[in-house]
């Protein structure tokens, strides 16, 4: 790997000092404790206009020293961030959570219904309601609001299961997808939505 992209991950990592940074003086954002760092370096580098398999492949090598090209086998995945409030002492808390999850989980064209034109200030984004099993650690009947990017190769790891997003499986992009006004946060990289999500 070349100088500059070493310098970049450093960059990069400086950078992450500021993810906690709220998006203005009325949002309170939280990263959860349960992010994967390389997927947080991920989003912080394709906000400086680098591709997200690239992105990601710096990422593996800044976290865990992995070269991707080194790996007998790969895994097809997506990189996921869930939008979600909580109330906490009367304040309203916007968190975050980034993870990896197999491709399979959005087959039957899912990833491809937040391909849509929502104008401009607004991202599409899938609206699900949190399940039972409390496996990404929403609390359970909370609405919340789903980004992704890839499909990317990655290391062969455990990843959060399809049964985490049951409604992906059953419900239409009609009923699935949601036009969100976002803000810029984290120094004006990543965004984030402007409101709590509703499933009302």
């Amino acid at each position: 790997m070349s100088r500059k992209w070493f310098a970049v991950v450093g960059v990069v990592l400086v950078w992450m000092g500021l993810i906690d940074c709220p998006a203005s003086a009325e949002v309170i954002i939280e990263e959860s404790d349960a992010s994967e760092a390389s997927v947080v370096i991920t989003s912080a580098l394709e906000a400086f206009g680098i591709g997200t398999q690239s992105a990601h492949e710096i990422a593996l090598l800044a976290t865990a020293g992995i070269l991707l090209q080194d790996e007998p086998t790969t895994c097809l995945v997506y990189l996921v961030t869930l939008h979600w409030c909580e109330s906490v002492d009367g304040e309203i808390i916007h968190r975050r959570l980034r993870v990896r999850m197999d491709a399979s989980c959005f087959d039957g064209g899912v990833a491809q219904c937040i391909d849509v034109d929502c104008g401009v200030g607004m991202k599409p984004m899938l609206k699900l309601l949190s399940s039972s099993n409390g496996c990404l650690g929403i609390p359970t009947g909370s609405c919340f609001f789903v980004e992704l990017s890839g499909p990317v190769e990655t290391t062969c790891d455990t990843y959060p299961g399809c049964e985490c997003l049951p409604q992906l499986q059953t419900e239409s992009c009609e009923d699935l997808v949601e036009c969100v006004p976002f803000s810029p946060a984290d120094g004006g990289g990543v965004i984030v939505p402007s409101t709590c999500p509703s499933c009302d």
